[in-house]
Order: C-alpha cells, then sequence, then structure tokens
C-alpha cells in the first residue's frame, strides 16, 4: 500500500547524534580517508534525516557534493560474536551540505546505523535526526479494519447460532 509522513508537526525531529571527524595524514602527507563510523545508539523509528558538510571543502570551494554511504545494520539472531551481524538493504548515499532522507522498512523493531566516508574528504561534520512524527502506513490501517471486521462477524455469528 502507501506511507505517509506527518511532516508539518512542530518539533518532529530530535537530533541523536553528532560528530566532527578527521582523516589522518601518512608522513608523507597522503590522505587516509576518515574511517567508517558506527552510531552507538539503536533506533527505533524508521525515518532519519542526515546532513553534513566538511569545512575543507566549503573553504576551497570544492564541487564536491557526495558525502558518502548510510547503512542500515541489523541483528539477524546469528551467533557470529554480539554486534550488528548484518547489513539490511542496500547503502544509501547521503550527499554534502543538505539533509538527507533516509526511510527504512520496519523489517525489525530497531536497527543500527553506520557511515561510510567518500575517501578524499579530508574532515566532515555530520548529525543524524530521528522522525518523531507521524509515520502511517496504510496497510496497517488495512489490517486492523479487516481484523474488526473479522471481530464484528464472529460476534454476529455467536449471536445467530445461540
Amino acid at each position: 500500500m502507501s506511507r505517509r509522513l506527518d511532516f508539518n508537526v512542530e518539533n518532529s525531529w530530535e537530533l541523536v547524534w553528532s560528530r566532527t571527524l578527521n582523516g589522518a595524514r601518512t608522513p608523507s602527507n597522503r590522505l587516509i580517508g576518515i574511517q567508517e563510523t558506527i552510531v552507538p545508539l539503536l533506533f527505533d523509528k524508521f525515518v532519519v534525516a542526515v546532513y553534513c558538510y566538511s569545512p575543507y571543502a566549503n573553504s576551497k570551494q570544492k564541487g564536491w557534493r557526495w558525502g558518502g554511504y548510510a547503512v542500515r545494520r541489523i541483528r539477524t539472531g546469528l551467533t557470529v560474536g554480539n554486534a550488528f551481524d548484518s547489513e539490511a538493504g542496500t547503502k544509501r548515499p547521503f550527499w554534502l551540505n543538505r539533509v538527507t532522507l533516509l526511510m527504512y522498512e520496519p523489517i525489525v523493531p530497531n536497527y543500527g546505523l553506520s557511515f561510510e566516508y567518500a575517501r578524499w574528504l579530508p574532515d566532515i561534520n555530520i548529525s543524524v535526526w530521528q522522525f518523531l512524527g507521524g509515520d502511517y502506513d496504510s496497510t496497517e490501517g488495512l489490517i486492523r479494519q479487516t481484523r474488526a471486521d473479522i471481530n464484528s462477524l464472529y460476534q454476529l455469528y455467536e449471536r445467530l447460532i445461540q
């Protein structure tokens, strides 16, 4: 069916994580890209927004637009350590200097996020917000209505056989 989000509600976003990260340099001043960052939180909302910018790219007026990938991580129940053991779905790109909306399907009650950055970025500031507003799936509404209809029919049946 279809998913509907209510973005018009005031205070519907909560900043949950923000970091400033820098890549390392070799002795010959060659850039070693920023390592993947695992957000140390469990998300239970399935819509998040990511904003990032690079002070270096902004100051040098670079034309860079791509920031990297967001990766949703879930526990599948396989016993391979106690960490998130699987990537769920495809990696989602996020962009420099603009908000990127990430919408995930609720296949698990909670999940983790990690970020892989463009290897040429020497620095990055990244912020993640969690959407607290209404996230309605019309399929869930149809299931609730169908259950209510079945209960009504069952009650009618019970009255008829008595």
